[in-house]
């Protein structure tokens, strides 16, 4: 978040979207958030696993 910080808005939005921050990239891969996705899209409350 401190790197984030400094940057310009758009040039947060794309080491974002690239998955150059550590905490980022840990969360776009786990299991979590394709469970977020569905149950979002399913209308239920998600069932978090924590990985």
């Amino acid at each position: 978040m401190r790197v984030a910080e400094t940057l310009s808005f758009q040039d947060a939005i794309n080491r974002v979207t690239r998955r150059e921050f550590a905490t980022v990239d840990k969360l776009y891969g786990s299991e979590d958030r394709l469970e977020g996705a569905r149950a979002f899209a399913e209308k239920r409350n998600p069932v978090w696993k924590g990985r």
